[in-house]
């Protein structure tokens, strides 16, 4: 081997070192920060926490696009938009929290309504209470942006396969917030709903198959969602409710929203998911008050793409 050749050999062995060092290092941070983001969103969040600005601009931002949606479409008075859309059992879908080990079936081809005030009521009783609601214009509007907006960024799905990721995306993507998961890889949108305060009825999307909520004694004033708009609603200075500290709380001209403190969601029996909830309150065409929702979580053990590093190995090794 001539003396250029050793040159050569030498430069390419420092050159892997130095991408051997820099690079791990680089992903370290990544993974740190990212860690640090996720251990954050179960604790109390600091709005003025700077670890977690990346945080409180993706939520301002997508309050604002939420306030938008509402300007253009929730507000509309026209009457002439669809019934809602039957659901097509065909159209069955997997999501794998793997934070949790749950497995849940969901159907993206309808809406689903849910009597919010169950309590002291019979299932016939809830049935023509949920019935009543079907021609809600502001539910038809919800269905619309559904049908029209969310499936078109959903794409085609399988029975077989996991959704949660692509539901995820579908939804950012709307409001044009899908690069957070560069981000903020752990970050699932869980279910989208509206909320109608008059009726206490609610259209879930997309429709949770496993919950059977007819048989769930429900308040929904107790849920800590509507704990957080009451809140502010009825002008309670001090927001830190017990167990659901209300963070990033705007007002959007006559509209509030803010996002909930962390806590269990209601069709979580089993196996524990702790969420938050972005919520938006307005009032429809109607004169009724509505909530506009998105429950987020992170899927922690789905959070960092893989690798060698030691964060990420302690992470995978780490029971939550």
């Amino acid at each position: 081997m001539n003396f250029q050749s050793v040159k050569l050999v030498r430069s390419l062995l420092i050159f892997i070192a130095l991408c051997s060092v820099g690079v791990p290092s680089f992903r370290l941070y990544q993974e740190i920060s990212r860690l640090s983001l996720n251990t954050r969103w179960d604790q109390r969040l600091d709005p003025n926490d700077s670890e977690t600005q990346i945080l409180k601009q993706f939520v301002t931002r997508l309050q604002d696009k939420i306030h938008s949606e509402y300007r253009g479409n929730l507000r509309n008075a026209d009457n002439s938009i669809p019934a809602l859309s039957k659901c097509d059992e065909n159209t069955l879908s997997a999501w794998k929290i793997k934070k949790t080990e749950s497995d849940l079936t969901v159907n993206y081809s309808c809406l689903r309504l849910v009597d919010f005030y169950t309590e002291g009521k019979s299932v016939e009783e809830i049935k023509q209470k949920r019935d009543k609601q079907k021609s809600n214009l502001v539910f038809r509007r919800f269905d619309n942006l559904r049908k029209n907006r969310f499936l078109p960024a959903l794409g085609p799905v399988k029975v077989a396969e996991d959704s949660i990721i692509a539901h995820t995306r579908s939804i950012l993507s709307y409001f044009g917030e899908d690069d957070i998961l560069n981000d903020i890889p752990a970050l699932r949108v869980d279910s989208v709903y509206m909320f109608h305060e008059n009726s206490q009825v609610m259209a879930i999307y997309p429709n949770l198959i496993n919950q059977d909520y007819d048989n769930k004694n429900i308040n929904y004033q107790r849920r800590p969602w509507y704990e957080s708009v009451g809140s502010n609603v009825e002008g309670i200075d001090d927001q830190n409710l017990e167990g659901y500290a209300t963070v990033y709380f705007r007002s959007l001209g006559r509209n509030r929203s803010g996002l909930t403190g962390i806590y269990i969601d209601i069709s979580d029996d089993n196996q524990p998911n702790l969420i938050r909830t972005l919520w938006y309150r307005f009032k429809g065409a109607d004169g009724q008050y509505y909530i506009f929702a998105l429950d987020l979580f992170m899927d922690k053990s789905g959070a960092f793409s893989g690798g060698n590093s030691w964060v990420s190995l302690f992470w995978l090794s780490t029971p939550f």
